[in-house]
């Protein structure tokens, strides 16, 4: 209990510190990538707090896969690239990790967190936004993944929105990039300097209330997730952002794009889910929509159930609320429960698909 409510404090002052990263042209934050992976933390163990002492300690998770991230350096408000979340609209270009022996393929996870405006503000963390298929990192070696994932970092409907950028992996299948300082004791979270980790059990994005409510994480002190980022601002330049400031890795090599997903609850109207989309970058968006029952895009075997699909082209910069014509079934679900967990696939020309989570509302 303890680790989960000083996680939450935790994630509120990463994204205080993000804010003082906005630049014109790409940066590059997350871990320098320095420190060796010394610890086997596999998803099928789980860290817990071992004794009264404080001392965390790793059990059987019982679960088939897990989500980490960065939850930032405690005390440290600049200096320190160390943290997940985003300084503003635009995509993340490119992601390394250093792995030791016997690294488990990952994916590259977007969550959300939601604040509340004004004096006494509150955040909630986290929401399940997209994930990428599983790559394979190289061991005992840095790989670098190009990528083509759009973040926002704004206010949506009211909400101050930043995303956080994580890694999922399965059980049994490897280890994940993680180093461990040291302290490792729940005392030393909230001690100036205690480089925090946030993690899921299971992974972000499998539980339907991960879209809806949203998750609370747990959170690991002296932990550092061996991840580097690149993040590119909308309309940026120059290397890390490809050619004229176009996608750097995917979304049809700097002539289209892939647009962000600007509010997860759809609301259904006239039998058509009225999708809320963005357009990041200086390239225009175009492609395929498809709107898929929940788990179906992330399952190991899927079954694919189809809701909708529409082709989508969103100018450079732009918004759009697209109107997706529903199948029967799904309209039918709506009008009995009210609500329908669903995902969103975005498969830009040219480049990969990037899969969402998604709740259709009546």
């Amino acid at each position: 209990m303890l680790a989960r409510m000083l996680g939450y404090l935790v994630a509120v002052g990463t994204c205080l510190v993000a804010a003082r990263w906005v630049a014109a042209q790409a940066v590059t934050m997350g871990s320098p990538l320095t420190a060796p992976p010394n610890i086997s933390v596999d998803c099928a163990t789980q860290p817990a707090i071992a004794d009264s002492s404080g001392i965390f300690g790793l059990f059987p998770s019982g679960v088939a896969d897990c989500t980490w991230r960065q939850a930032g350096v405690f005390g440290v408000l600049s200096g320190d690239p160390r943290f997940s979340s985003v300084p503003g609209d635009g995509r993340i270009t490119s992601v390394s990790v250093l792995s030791g022996p016997n690294p488990a393929p990952i994916r590259l996870v977007i969550l959300r967190q939601l604040s509340t405006p004004g004096f006494g503000a509150e955040s909630q963390c986290c929401f399940f936004v997209s994930e990428t298929a599983p790559v394979q990192p190289q061991p005992n070696a840095i790989t670098t993944f190009a990528t083509d994932l759009p973040v926002v970092r704004n206010t949506i409907r009211g909400f101050f929105a930043v995303d956080l950028i994580g890694i999922s992996a399965a059980s049994g299948t490897g280890s994940l990039p993680l180093h461990s300082t040291g302290r490792n004791n729940a005392f030393d979270l909230t001690q100036p300097g205690s480089v925090n980790a946030g993690f899921f059990y299971p992974r972000l994005g499998v539980i339907p209330n991960d879209t809806g409510g949203g998750r609370r994480e747990d959170t690991i002190p002296g932990v550092e997730v061996l991840m580097q980022w690149t993040w590119c601002p909308t309309g940026g330049v120059g290397p890390g952002c490809g050619a004229a400031g176009g996608p750097a890795g995917g979304g049809g090599g700097g002539t289209t794009a892939g647009p962000a997903l600007r509010n997860q609850a759809a609301q259904v109207a006239n039998g058509r889910a009225l999708i809320d989309l963005v357009c990041n970058g200086n390239a225009v968006c175009r492609g395929l929509l498809e709107l898929l029952s929940a788990g179906t895009a992330r399952a190991a075997t899927p079954k694919v159930a189809r809701y909708g699909k529409l082709k989508y082209e969103i100018p450079a910069g732009g918004t759009t609320i697209l109107k997706v014509k529903l199948k029967g079934k799904a309209k039918r679900l709506v009008k009995k429960n009210g609500s329908v967990q669903a995902e969103l696939r975005l498969t830009p020309e040219g480049g990969a698909a990037v899969t969402s989570g998604v709740t259709l509302t009546r």
